[in-house]
């Protein structure tokens, strides 16, 4: 009976569609009794579901001839939510919900959509997908509240999971969709058949984001565009979106590329781009589906998903470049990198962000885990280097890359010394750019070569050997850097290396040279001077190894095109070196007798004469100290006077008198028949030249000759302090006063008339009136010098006398005392008068003036600093008298050792 009466109201209902001769009729008619038709397909009864398909067949037929007539949607729509629907009753839903969506007005659509969204959770995939199609071009008319609240009562699937997954993922899809693509299927049609998935998606993607009607370009569009807007609407996470976001913006659209860098930049910055599930995700689009032939397997073709588009390529790489996490994903980097570098549809920029991938790489990676990986990125690298074919700028990163990848891991570099030497042999050949890349390549693989021992380590320094005098000055500046870099202070090669370089014709190069070999003293100025020799890290070589490797080298280039000829004479090095090498020798002299060396002033360098003379002595007596047979001294020596024949420097000069002065009674006798060699220095037109000359002139003669020969010597001089020029005066007014203090301080007397040093004495002292400064300054140091081993060998005269000759030691005294008082006096000069006024106390105890020295030095109250601590310094020498410190040699007795003694 029941089945009797659907009979009959079906027909009914047939009757009706048949009868409506309208569209509003039939309209009505439809959405009336669809509905309710579409749940008889549920009978038990085959006559009734018989005559239900006839009727749905008579339907589509007069609906689909009229795209005008509207379907009830909504209660479609809700019978399609109803759990109690069948799911045979569900599949025709769908087929009219697909029908009937599309005709509604947009805002209709758009009002519904979030209906649609509510019915995916639990449905059949296909009609998942069938719903997702059909929202895609909706998206863009939909109204987001503003609000949080409505807008998540809007979304209010979000809540389940699944649902969400599967909506981002066909957004991600229909990102993905190229406009090409769409033009290619025709209506109707199958979306993939004979085509291939396009970059980043799979032939499934393809299948259910294009469907049985797939949109044209324009319509496309319009949905990728309101993709982005929900997207950037807040209403999901910013990690879930981030990636539709990086493909949207990669769009070949402006519309749509523009929209989504707007989102994406808003949200960039929040981000947490080391969440593995984000940048995983970034790595899968850039990759496609790469999988292992044990998954491979089990993995369906159809879903494998091709590699990115270079388009969304370049969008991707910059975050992967941000991301710590993209870094330790090595597998998934390593495959980034060289499908950049070696891929199909790459191009420069590509390969030049996988080189950047590569540094992201070494900064973000421990060494532990870059260690399997580290060779295969350097094969990469150098092979991108020896293309010569590739971009200039791209082979200047891959340089840096390399040496980023030694500096992580230096047993890369180690392995492969003949890598570093390549790229000192392609400086000269590379563009300046890439010149300047293979200078911090070069600067990043140093460190790897320091914990080097040999015989590794003789490669090194000959790769730095090499170099170092190489034509090419960025070559030579890179094996200076090398040399500091990898080298400890006191080896050898290195230390011979900087020293050429500091005679380089380039400035920077030389300015650089100069600023490492003296960086010991420099960086330790603070320290105490007095070193502990157990330290292991020795700043400076040994003196007697620097000298003999100094040796060796220099006899191999005076036989060979790298001397130097100057006049008539031949060195082996051109004299900005040769002065370095003489000066740094000095140094490591120094720091062999246990002082850091102080090259500042000749007053430094006196004041730690005494600590170098013991050592100095010390090499002289020694037999293991000699070099291919002689002594070390004496060759530095020689060394000294091959320098000095050719070039006048003041600096060498004084390392020469330290030298000689710290051993006079062993090394002044070499200097006898060098005297008219002496003089010339001593007459020279550099101020401290000729000091430093007249000293060692003077303790040569003093030492070196007999007194018929000193007396012969001094009335030379003396003569020339009358007449000569400033020079000539000036130099031996200086030799006559160190000659005299050397003779009176000599252990061993020799007869010298008293009348040749009272013409002496006078000849000085006459100068002290001189107009010219450094004369009265020269008068003052000599007769300083000569006071402090003998009484001044003038009569005494009177303190009040008017007496104007110079001629008496009171008139040397009252001028002394009127330079210092004078204001017309430099603070050089009044120093140097307050010091000769203490030494006039020191030797004589029986000084008639003593006391007057000292209340004229209180009374003074000089306002200059330097002349305060002068005063105070002359004060307590005058006042020690034989006791001073005045009185000691200043090259071999320390100032505190000299007070012990006399003071006992």
């Amino acid at each position: 009976m029941a089945s009797r009466d659907e009979m009959v109201l079906l027909e009914r209902v047939f009757l009706r569609v048949g009868t409506a001769e309208t569209d509003d009729q039939l309209q009505n008619v439809i959405c009336k009794f669809l509905p309710p038709v579409l749940l008889k397909l549920a009978s038990e009864q085959d006559g009734v579901r018989k005559m239900v398909m006839e009727l749905l067949v008579h339907i589509n037929k007069r609906v689909r001839s009229r795209p005008a007539v509207q379907l009830p949607v909504e209660a479609l729509l809700l019978q399609y939510q109803d759990p109690s629907t069948s799911p045979f009753v569900m599949n025709f839903n769908i087929i009219y919900l697909k029908l009937g969506y599309p005709r509604l007005p947009i805002e209709k659509q758009a009002e519904l959509a979030s209906s649609l969204l509510e019915c995916l959770d639990g449905k059949p995939l296909l009609h998942q997908e069938a719903l997702l199609f059909m929202l895609m071009p909706v998206l863009s008319s939909m109204e987001i509240p503003p609000d949080p609240v409505k807008r998540k009562a809007l979304f209010s699937f979000t809540k389940k999971a699944r649902s969400v997954n599967l909506f981002m993922d066909y957004m991600l899809d229909m990102l993905l969709l190229p406009y090409g693509t769409t033009s290619e299927v025709r209506p109707g049609q199958g979306a993939s058949d004979g085509l291939i998935a396009p970059p980043g998606m799979s032939e499934y993607a393809l299948k259910r984001v294009t469907g049985e009607n797939p949109l044209s370009p324009e319509g496309l569009e319009k949905a990728k565009v309101g993709i982005v807007k929900l997207l950037g609407a807040d209403v999901f996470p910013e990690e879930d979106v981030v990636c539709h976001l990086v493909i949207a913006s990669s769009d070949t659209r402006h519309s749509v590329a523009g929209c989504a860098d707007m989102e994406l930049r808003k949200i960039s910055g929040s981000v947490n781009w080391n969440k593995p599930e984000v940048i995983l995700k970034l790595y899968g689009l850039f990759r496609g589906t790469l999988l292992s032939k044990e998954k491979e397997a089990v993995i369906n073709a159809e879903h494998k998903r091709t590699p990115a588009n270079t388009r969304i390529k370049l969008k991707i790489l910059p975050f992967l470049l941000k991301s710590r996490e993209a870094a330790n994903q090595l597998p998934y980097a390593i495959q980034v990198i060289f499908d950049c570098l070696y891929g199909t549809n790459t191009n420069l920029k590509l390969k030049s962000m996988a080189v950047q991938f590569v540094y992201h790489l070494c900064t973000s990676c421990t060494d532990i885990k870059m260690a399997p990986v580290g060779p295969v990125l350097l094969s990469g690298m150098t092979k991108v280097i020896a293309d010569l074919s590739e971009e200039s700028k791209l082979r200047g990163l891959a340089f840096v890359a390399v040496g980023r990848l030694c500096k992580l891991l230096p047993a890369l570099a180690v392995r492969d010394i003949a890598m570093v030497q390549s790229f000192f042999d392609l400086l000269p050949k590379e563009s300046n750019e890439n010149k300047l890349a293979i200078q911090e390549a070069i600067s990043l693989i140093a460190p790897a070569f320091k914990e080097l021992t040999a015989p590794s380590l003789f490669l090194v320094e000959a790769l730095v050997m090499s170099n170092i005098e190489a034509s090419e000055p960025l070559r030579r500046m890179m094996a200076l850097h090398f040399a500091d870099v990898v080298f400890l202070p006191n080896n050898l090669s290195s230390r011979y290396c900087m020293l050429l370089a500091t005679g380089d014709v380039s400035e920077e190069i030389r300015n650089e040279a100069l600023q490492l070999i003296h960086s010991a003293v420099g960086l330790n100025a603070t320290k105490p001077q007095i070193l502990d020799k157990s330290a292991d890290e020795k700043l400076f070589p040994s003196f007697v190894d620097m000298l003999s490797f100094i040796q060796t080298k220099a006899e191999s280039r005076l036989s060979s095109n790298a001397k130097v000829i100057v006049g008539t004479h031949t060195l082996p090095f051109n004299a900005a070196a040769f002065e370095q090498i003489i000066i740094y020798l000095h140094m490591c002299l120094m720091y062999g007798a246990g002082e850091l060396p102080d090259i500042e002033s000749a007053t430094s360098m006196k004041a730690q004469a005494p600590t170098m003379a013991v050592y100095v002595r010390q090499l002289l007596c020694n037999k293991e100290a000699d070099t291919a047979g002689e002594n070390a001294v004496h060759i530095y020596l020689l060394l000294i006077q091959q320098f000095l024949s050719t070039t006048r420097n003041s600096l060498v000069m004084m390392c020469l008198l330290e030298l000689v002065a710290v051993a006079c009674d062993q090394l002044a006798m070499q200097f006898v028949d060098k005297l008219d060699w002496l003089q010339n220095f001593m007459y020279s037109g550099q101020l401290e030249m000729r000091e430093h000359a007249a000293e060692l002139f003077g303790i040569v003669v003093a030492v070196g000759l007999n007194g018929p020969k000193i007396e012969h010597v001094l009335e030379k001089l003396v003569k020339n302090i009358k007449e000569k020029s400033l020079e000539i005066q000036h130099g031996s007014m200086l030799a006559v006063g160190y000659i005299l203090q050397k003779w009176a301080a000599s252990p061993v007397k020799k007869n010298i008339a008293l009348t040749h040093v009272q013409e002496a004495a006078k000849s000085i002292a006459v100068l002290l009136s001189s107009r010219n400064d450094v004369l009265v300054f020269a008068a003052c140091t000599s007769l300083g010098e000569l006071a402090r081993s003998l009484p001044l060998p003038l009569p005494p005269g009177e303190l009040d006398s008017k007496d104007s000759s110079l001629a008496t030691t009171a008139a040397v005294v009252n001028v002394l005392f009127a330079k210092l008082t004078s204001s017309q006096e430099s603070n050089a000069i009044k120093e140097k008068a307050i010091n000769t006024l203490a030494k006039l106390c020191v030797v004589d105890n029986s000084f008639p003036w003593r006391r007057q020295i000292l209340e004229k030095l209180l009374d003074s109250q000089p306002k200059q600093v330097e002349i305060n601590f002068a005063t105070g310094d002359a004060l307590m020498s005058a006042a020690l008298g034989s006791k001073s410190p005045y009185n000691r040699d200043v090259w071999t007795q320390t100032e505190k050792d000299y007070l012990t003694v006399s003071m006992v």
